[in-house]
């Protein structure tokens, strides 16, 4: 349950965060989020302190729902440097822990000290980047560990009893074979941790990756074969008593990650770190993806150099709305929208192509839809700035 705060009376709204440690091992072939890779101890010290500082000038957040340490690899950093950044979360954010707090790990870097100072802490997620279990995909996307790893990293986690255990998956790597994806699936699955997320592989401009497909060391798989491993996902993970609840997430019974759903809903979150993103009524912004320069100006008592943008109401409605649509439950959809001729022309047609359905007052995407969400939010986004 949430805790309810007041001022003056009236409920205050929770307040979600996300921290963004950009510090990777190596860069994965296939990923395009901000990080240093290899940083050095001292680089990591001062992004903390830095991280620290950020935290500080935005007290007081007192009232915290949901805490999520994303990356990058936050499980790259030692002991001490956790015990650091630890201490600065709970002198300036956490004088009550959050209901949720997640934290992203990597199987090569985690271990059993870590996940014990956690534990004291009161972390409650740990996600894990597992992606394949086939170790010649790993090996060929970058990732730092092999198939053995991953799944005693998953067992360490889920020994303890007090964590909620989540599996990142990827479906298409290069190299992964049908039968290959629907056996990762399949032993993940017989592992039971409460989450398993499953993302299409996406060719993000500037990766590793895409530099393989130019140059014809990794080919693509085609649309059909992607629709099919994720049905092959779909159906695996059901089976098995998955709750498929958002696009590509899926849960056992009340372990939907309460932090992601908050943005799938159209909710206000705040971002700390290089690179991160936050959103607060009309505002949102990105804190500019550059270490050297987030750390340098922290550290001097300044404020991160950021790209802000104000966006105008109706146009704010939409996007909060539109993304609602990517959970399975489906979303109401006030007339303020519905009444606008762009969005009802554009509804419209999503209902003849049989891509979204309506049911009383929700609307929904259908099987059809789920394939094509990307594709459908894109045309509702589009609606008014032609």
């Amino acid at each position: 349950m949430s805790r309810i705060c007041k001022a003056n009376g009236k409920p205050l709204p929770p307040i979600h965060v996300y921290v963004h440690i950009p510090f990777c091992a190596a860069k994965c072939a296939y990923c395009a989020l901000y990080s240093q890779a290899n940083p050095s101890a001292a680089q990591i010290d001062a992004g903390i302190a830095a991280i620290a500082a950020e935290l500080q000038q935005h007290q007081p957040l007192q009232h915290l729902d949901t805490l999520y340490i994303g990356g990058g690899t936050p499980s790259l950093l030692g002991i001490q440097q956790w015990r650091r950044l630890l201490r600065a979360l709970r002198h300036t954010t956490m004088p009550h822990p959050p209901a949720e707090w997640s934290v992203e790990a990597n199987p090569a870097s985690l271990n059993q000290p870590l996940l014990d100072l956690w534990a004291e802490n009161g972390i409650t997620r740990v996600s894990l980047g597992i992606q394949s279990l086939n170790d010649s995909v790993l090996q060929q996307c970058g990732r730092p560990h092999n198939a053995q790893q991953a799944i005693t990293a998953l067992k360490m986690v889920m020994q303890q009893n007090c964590f909620s255990c989540g599996a990142d998956l990827i479906a298409g790597l290069p190299g992964e074979s049908l039968a290959s994806w629907h056996a990762t699936l399949q032993t993940i699955a017989a592992i039971r941790p409460q989450h398993i997320s499953v993302y299409g592989l996406a060719i993000e401009p500037g990766t590793g990756l895409e530099r393989q497909y130019l140059c014809g060391k990794a080919v693509a798989v085609s649309d059909s074969n992607m629709l099919r491993r994720l049905s092959i996902a779909r159906t695996t993970l059901r089976k098995a008593g998955y709750e498929h609840y958002e696009i590509s997430n899926f849960a056992l019974p009340g372990h939907a990650c309460r932090h992601n759903l908050n943005c799938w809903q159209g909710g206000d979150y705040a971002g700390f770190g290089p690179g991160a993103s936050g959103r607060n009524g009309l505002q949102r912004y990105t804190n500019l993806p550059d270490l050297n320069s987030y750390t340098q100006r922290l550290l001097d008592g300044q404020t991160p150099v950021r790209e802000t943008e104000k966006l105008d109401p109706l146009t704010d409605m939409r996007e909060r709305y539109a993304f609602r649509l990517r959970l399975l439950q489906g979303t109401d959809l006030p007339e303020k929208i519905t009444a606008c001729p762009d969005w009802e022309q554009t509804l419209q047609e999503l209902l003849n192509e049989k891509i979204i359905i309506r049911v009383r007052k929700l609307w929904r995407l259908t099987a059809k839809g789920r394939n094509l969400a990307d594709h459908a939010i894109s045309r509702l986004l589009q609606c008014g700035r032609d």
